[in-house]
């Protein structure tokens, strides 16, 4: 699903966005999960590096 959020970095370089899913009941994706050498069933917070310039 597409979403949108307002960010005002505080400064420049490196930083990481995490994208975290709520659903209707107010449950919240972990932050972390075990190890998943397969990848399946993935369901934790996902991180996107980005460079601020």
């Amino acid at each position: 699903m597409r979403w949108t959020a307002d960010w005002v970095p505080r400064e420049r370089g490196p930083a990481v966005l995490l994208a975290r899913a709520t659903d209707r009941s107010g449950r919240r994706q972990p932050v972390a999960t075990a190890h998943n050498t397969q990848g399946y069933l993935f369901d934790a917070v996902v991180r996107h590096p980005v460079t601020v310039t």
